[in-house]
C-alpha cells in the first residue's frame, strides 16, 4: 500500500475519544522510524512497513502538517504474540462482507457490535440492548458468519466492540487486498482484536481494535 494511503487511514486512527487539553501532543502525531508508520488514538492502534522506507525518527501531526517534540509511547508490548489464545484468518470476499454488514450495521443506529463463536464458526451482530430497543428498528436482524473457528473452542467467546473502530479497521483490509487476514484474540473479555498480515503477504501490517464494555 503507497505511504500516502496508509496516512489516509493513519487519520481515521487518531480521532481523540478524549478532551484535546488530556491528549499528550505526541499521541496526535504519526511516528515515524526506519520503514515503521504507527498511529494511535488510545482505542486503536496500526503499525505498518512501508516496503523501501528509511524514514527519519520523527512525529508528525499531519492534520497541522508540522512536527510534533517529544518522545513517542511505547507500544510494542500491546501488539499480541504469536502464541494468542485465538488465531484464525478471514479471506478477502469476507473482509468486503464484513464491510457491508458493519456499514448497515452502522446505518441502522448501532454503536456497538458483539462477536462470538458459535458452533463452530465466528459471527458478528449488532448490540442489542434495553437501551436501544425503542430507539433502533428491530425488524432487521443482522448476523453474520466471516470465519471458521478452526480451533472449535469449547466455551463460549464473546467481545464488543465500537462499531466505527471496527469499520474503519476492515475499511483498512480491505484496501490492502490481500488474499488473508490473521486474527489474534485473547480469550478475555477486555482484550483487543488484532488483524494482521498472513504469512505469505509482503505487506506488513497490524491494526488493533480495544473492546468495550458489555452494557
Amino acid at each position: 500500500m503507497e505511504y500516502e494511503k496508509v496516512l489516509k487511514h493513519c487519520k481515521r486512527a487518531l480521532v481523540p475519544q478524549f478532551p484535546q487539553s488530556y491528549i499528550k501532543s505526541v499521541s496526535k502525531g504519526v511516528y515515524h522510524s526506519g520503514n515503521i508508520i504507527r498511529a494511535s488514538d488510545g482505542c486503536r492502534l496500526m503499525e505498518v512497513e512501508i516496503e523501501g522506507a528509511d524514514f527519519e525518527e520523527n512525529i508528525w501531526d499531519i492534520k497541522r502538517n508540522e512536527v510534533v517534540e517529544g518522545k513517542y509511547p511505547e507500544f510494542k508490548n500491546t501488539f499480541l504474540e504469536n502464541d494468542s489464545d485465538i488465531t484464525f484468518e478471514i479471506s478477502e470476499e469476507r473482509i468486503k462482507g464484513l464491510k457491508q454488514v458493519l456499514t448497515c450495521i452502522k446505518r441502522l443506529g448501532y454503536k456497538n457490535v458483539v462477536i462470538f463463536n458459535s458452533e463452530g464458526f465466528w459471527y458478528i451482530e449488532p448490540q442489542y440492548t434495553e437501551q436501544n430497543n425503542d430507539k433502533l428498528d428491530n425488524s432487521v436482524t443482522i448476523n453474520y458468519r466471516f470465519s471458521v473457528d478452526s480451533e472449535k473452542h469449547k466455551e463460549a467467546i464473546i467481545k464488543h466492540f465500537n462499531v466505527t473502530y471496527l469499520l474503519n479497521a476492515i475499511d483498512f483490509l480491505n484496501e490492502v487486498k490481500e488474499i488473508g487476514t490473521r486474527v489474534r484474540m485473547a480469550n478475555k473479555s477486555m482484550t483487543p482484536i488484532q488483524f494482521s498480515n498472513n504469512e505469505f503477504s509482503d505487506f506488513k501490517y497490524k491494526y488493533l481494535v480495544l473492546p468495550t464494555r458489555p452494557f
